[in-house]
Order: structure tokens, then C-alpha cells, then sequence
């Protein structure tokens, strides 16, 4: 049993773990390259080696096919895109990264 403090205190650190995977992805989508490849892969098992719950979040499992799926989003391909999309839907970020994706010309997916 945790108390709340330090359960906030892992939030925290998860959120800030997030936010740079999210930039970390966001920079290798807009121009893949090998080394951002690697440092998104990398930030993912980061992500997720944050072991224990917070208060509002729990342990993610974002690195678990993420090679396939960087791949598959930096191919373009439209059920990667649409999936990731869907997972953003309602954060800060979906805007962003639906201006890299196929969708970005306005279409009704994503």
C-alpha cells in the first residue's frame, strides 16, 4: 500500500516519460531517420520499466511491438495510423500527429 503522495509523485514521473516518447515519435514520424528510430524504441522500454501504479495511471506496455509499429506508421500505413489516432483521440497531441498522418487532409478516419 502506497499513500498518495508518492503514488502522485509516479504519476509525474510517467507523465514526464510520456511527453518524451510522444516527442521523441513525433520527431521520427515527421523525418524517420535510423538513430530516431532507435531513440523511440528506446524511450518506450523507458516508458514502460516504470513499474507500480500511480494515483490516476498504471504501468503502460508501449514497447511491446513498437518496432513493427513505427514501422508500419512511418510506411503510412492507414490501420496503424487509424489505431494510434484512436488511442490519442482527446489528448493535446491527437492534432499534431493526425498533421503526419494520411488523414491529414481532413478525412472523417482518425
Amino acid at each position: 500500500m502506497s499513500d498518495a503522495l508518492s503514488d502522485i509523485a509516479h504519476d509525474e514521473e510517467r507523465l514526464e516519460r510520456v511527453g518524451n516518447y510522444l516527442a521523441a515519435l513525433y520527431k521520427y514520424l515527421a523525418a524517420p531517420t535510423p538513430d530516431g528510430f532507435t531513440n523511440v524504441v528506446s524511450l518506450a522500454r523507458h516508458l514502460d520499466s516504470l513499474r507500480g501504479r500511480g494515483y490516476w495511471t498504471g504501468e503502460t506496455t508501449e514497447s511491446v511491438g513498437v518496432e513493427e509499429r513505427l514501422e508500419r506508421l512511418a510506411a503510412g500505413d492507414h490501420e496503424a495510423w487509424k489505431e494510434f489516432l484512436g488511442r490519442l483521440s482527446g489528448s493535446a497531441e491527437h492534432a499534431e500527429f493526425k498533421k503526419l498522418s494520411p488523414f491529414r487532409e481532413g478525412g472523417t478516419n482518425g
